[in-house]
């Protein structure tokens, strides 16, 4: 019985490291206050990707996810990118 005990509370353990490891690679969102901050943008931001959309020079942030939404910032001064953040550019000049 004694046993039983230890190797159940063992499982716990694992399933409990798994669980915190794996939550880790879930991105999140850096700024939930203000989703459109370009530092929730990729690599260590929640947003599935920031492109520079040329036609209309403006960032739109995107969210694949529906509590993100998609955000898009107009005339964004493309020379104060915070560091770090990965701004993609693209033809488009579409609105979500």
């Amino acid at each position: 019985m004694r046993f039983s005990a230890t190797l159940i509370a063992l499982a716990a353990f694992v399933v409990a490291a798994f669980a915190d490891s794996t939550s880790s690679l879930e991105p999140s969102i850096t700024d939930p206050g203000n989703p459109a901050n370009l530092i929730n943008c990729p690599p260590k931001g929640g947003a599935d990707a920031c492109n520079l959309e040329k036609p209309c020079s403006r960032i739109r942030v995107n969210y694949g996810r529906t509590e993100g939404g998609h955000y898009i910032w107009y005339n964004y001064d493309i020379t104060d990118i915070p560091t770090g953040v990965e701004i993609g550019v693209e033809d488009s000049c579409t609105n979500y």
